[in-house]
């Protein structure tokens, strides 16, 4: 919404976005006031519309599953330009992980560049065998995974908001997600 790190937004996508776009929605006042800044834009050209998630009290206790705590789960995008997600980092613990919890999984739900370099760091941390890389799941594959995880693990450093934890946990309890 505004900028790689550190560098500013291009005047032609300033101009652009000044001209041609109405109305801006985001997910937080914080982005909001960010990409007016970035951009000099008024504050009245923005909407809050929060992220939420609505479990209702049927599905928290008709549709819970009971997990194996010793199953961890990751969900997310493996791009290149998502390295700070940290699926690296739980990678290089789960040897620590498997001296206390010897049982422990870890489940990789996604699909991209960074595939092959985390097959071969799970080799190289030895734990190849415990990491199931699973690809992308269709929905009513990813709700089994959800529902067999005991944790949802995503050490990531830069989360906006941080939606794909709203989305876990409107899955542990069985509501069907769309993006």
């Amino acid at each position: 919404a505004w900028g790689a790190a550190g560098t500013p937004v291009s005047r032609l996508h300033r101009w652009t976005v000044r001209r041609r776009v109405d109305a801006i929605i985001s997910v937080s006042r914080f982005t909001s006031e960010r990409m007016a800044r970035a951009f000099g834009l008024p504050a009245e050209r923005f909407f809050i519309l929060p992220n939420a998630v609505d479990i209702d009290e049927e599905a928290r206790t008709n549709n819970r599953r009971q997990p194996w705590p010793s199953r961890l789960l990751s969900v997310t995008r493996l791009s290149l330009n998502d390295r700070y997600k940290g699926i690296d980092q739980v990678i290089r613990a789960l040897p620590l992980i498997l001296r206390e919890v010897p049982e422990a999984t870890y489940e990789i739900v996604g699909d991209g560049a960074l595939l092959d370099e985390l097959r071969a760091l799970a080799e190289a941390c030895g734990v190849s065998r415990q990491v199931r890389f699973a690809g992308c799941l269709s929905d009513e594959d990813l709700d089994r995974s959800y529902a067999r995880a005991g944790v949802f693990v995503l050490p990531s450093r830069k989360e906006g908001f941080g939606i794909v934890f709203l989305r876990s946990e409107e899955r542990r309890v069985g509501k069907e997600c769309r993006s």
